[in-house]
């Protein structure tokens, strides 16, 4: 039997079994509590960093296993899964409707059938065999709560068929709305063919009428725990249309939170925070929480990311390989390589000290290694700080590790020990050369718009400009060395602040803040994804100093690569780095 690759990616969606996805899930939720408490919260993170694993796992099938009680009316919150990608609700012919009449009751009205077609499928897929009044109130809910819903909403149902069990009514509901959402679709693609003042004569759900009533019917079924509030995970929420969006918000200002509270995962390109009433828009906290899942890489719970990724490892080693091992023996650093450089360490630290050694030393052995051959970035925690708080990158990685690895003449039925540092070395550039080439191709595709196509190769001139400027640091005899970040005060045009944003949703940056050296407000931080360290020949580890740049600065790092390694390279000769940059005035005071 051949042993399995423990790092295959499987999308949530895919994964059918609850046990299965409880075997690869680690528990975050003890470091983002807001996901799973009452209330509407968005969940925004760069594509890869778990957002819809956390959401499979937030499912009734997965929440039973997880919490040992196989009652539903047990759980402290029943969770609809609500899929935006891929889905119906992507409609391209909808930009038709475009700021003409009407456009926000459509786009409502679609709206409501897709997540009213999520929650029937969701009942549809409970296994209610312990529920002896099941089928009885299956049936009384589609005749006495969903016919009147929709008979309001103007669309006519066929008569119900016998049900045998509760999934033929759930089945039988969303079927009929699927009815009316193809002829929906089949409306808006006819104004497509030039029907464009065909006026449209169907039903009109809406969320007041149909979707919230929906909601509250469903609560009251026996099944259903007691006193909680629905959860609609709505996933990848940046692709739903502008208007789409406003609605959505609309619904989220309602703060109908005792009966639905909406979970919005968002890659960071949330469209809009207006409401449909353009003049109000939703805020935080009073309509919703914000979570940022890079804040677990960028501020005190980074140790946490480090103990959640060792978890993760050696649950997949575990249960999808038959491997028991710690991730740092499975994935091990060059010894050799260290064995130098703590000889180059500790003769640092006994000529200039021990802070001297520790800021200097692993710079000055990379350096020294600059025309023999390349640093080695293989070892568990070297993958963790490559990783950049987005698990993805290190699934991938992970992934063509074991591949390799396990082509040997003896791994063919049994599972590997470890990962040998060349294997690890190798797949680490080609991920790393692979990250920053997809920015390439979809700059050469040229299948963007010209305005987006832009912002993409301004977001490469960017990195570029980064990157090769902290490796010009790491060169130089400046004070602070150790780069991967940069902060400025102030405000960049609105096409750089897009690029950066870009950047952010893409996952090569992750954004934070600083407190301002001016002593008010806060400064715009950025650091930059840790996979492209092999690319610029950066270390990976954490960082001493900040890249202090005006907003100036930042717009020529976005448009001229050269005149910013320029002003990078006198900046350095003339010793005005972070640190002299950043020291603070004295000021006398009169006696």
């Amino acid at each position: 039997m051949t042993a399995q690759n423990p790092f295959i990616y499987s999308t949530p969606d895919q994964i059918r079994d609850p046990q299965e996805a409880l075997n690869l899930f680690v528990d975050v939720f003890k470091d983002f509590r807001l996901i799973e408490s009452v209330g509407n919260t968005f969940v925004n993170g760069a594509r890869g960093s778990g957002k819809s694993m956390m959401f499979r796992v937030m499912r009734p099938d997965c929440q039973m296993l997880r919490l040992g009680n196989h009652k539903l009316e047990a759980l402290a919150y029943f969770a609809v899964y609500v899929p935006i990608k891929d889905t119906s609700l992507a409609i391209s012919e909808l930009d038709l409707l475009s700021k003409k009449h009407g456009e926000f009751i459509l786009n409502e009205n679609l709206l409501c059938i897709y997540f009213g077609i999520s929650i029937l499928k969701c009942l549809s897929d409970l296994d209610l065999d312990g529920y002896a009044t099941a089928t009885d109130e299956a049936i009384q809910f589609y005749k006495e709560s969903f016919i009147p819903l929709v008979s309001n909403a103007g669309y006519e149902l066929k008569e119900l068929p016998v049900c045998n069990a509760p999934k033929d009514c759930y089945t039988h509901g969303y079927v009929e709305l699927e009815l009316a959402l193809t002829r929906f679709i089949d409306y808006i693609k006819r104004l497509a063919l030039g029907a464009q003042h065909q006026s449209y004569d169907g039903p009109i759900f809406t969320y007041r009428s149909f979707l919230l009533p929906l909601i509250e019917s469903v609560r009251r079924l026996t099944f259903f725990p007691i006193g909680k509030p629905m959860y609609l995970l709505v996933d990848d929420a940046d692709l739903l249309n502008r208007p789409q969006t406003q609605t959505l918000n609309s619904w989220v200002s309602f703060r109908s939170t005792a009966s639905v509270c909406f979970k919005i995962s968002t890659q960071l390109n949330y469209k809009s925070y207006y409401t449909t009433n353009t003049q109000t828009r939703i805020d935080s906290p009073h309509d919703y929480h914000e979570i940022n899942l890079s804040d677990v890489y960028t501020s005190n719970l980074k140790g946490r990311y480090k103990s959640n990724l060792k978890a993760m490892v050696e649950k997949r080693l575990h249960h999808l390989g038959g491997i028991d091992s710690s991730a740092e023996k499975f994935f091990p650093r060059n010894e050799a390589q260290q064995a130098q450089f703590e000889r180059l360490f500790e003769s640092m630290e006994k000529e200039y000290g021990y802070d001297f050694a520790y800021r200097n030393a692993s710079l000055d052995y990379m350096l020294g290694l600059k025309n023999r051959y390349r640093y080695s970035y293989a070892g568990f925690e070297q993958l963790v700080h490559l990783s950049s708080g987005i698990v993805r990158n290190f699934i991938d990685m992970a992934f063509k590790m074991y591949d390799r690895a396990s082509k040997g003449k003896d791994a063919a039925d049994h599972p590997i020990s470890e990962v040998p540092v060349a294997v690890q070395d190798a797949a680490i550039l080609e991920h790393s050369t692979w990250v920053l080439a997809q920015l390439e191709k979809t700059i050469q595709d040229g299948e963007l718009p010209i305005a987006h196509l832009n912002k993409f190769r301004m977001l490469k001139v960017l990195l570029d400009s980064m990157g090769k400027a902290f490796r010009m640091f790491m060169e130089s005899k400046s004070s602070e060395r150790k780069k991967f970040s940069f902060y400025f005060d102030g405000e960049v045009s609105r096409e750089v602040s897009e690029v950066l944003r870009l950047g952010v949703s893409e996952g090569l940056l992750h954004q934070s803040t600083l407190a301002s050296k001016t002593g008010l407000g806060r400064s715009s931080l950025y650091v930059m994804n840790r996979i492209l360290a092999p690319i610029y020949q950066l270390e990976p580890f954490s960082f001493t100093g900040y890249l202090n740049l005006t907003a100036e600065r930042v717009e020529q790092a976005a448009r001229d690569e050269k005149g910013f390694l320029q002003y990078i390279k006198d900046r350095i000769a003339s010793k005005v780095d972070e640190q002299n940059a950043s020291e603070q005035t004295q000021i006398e005071f009169p006696r």
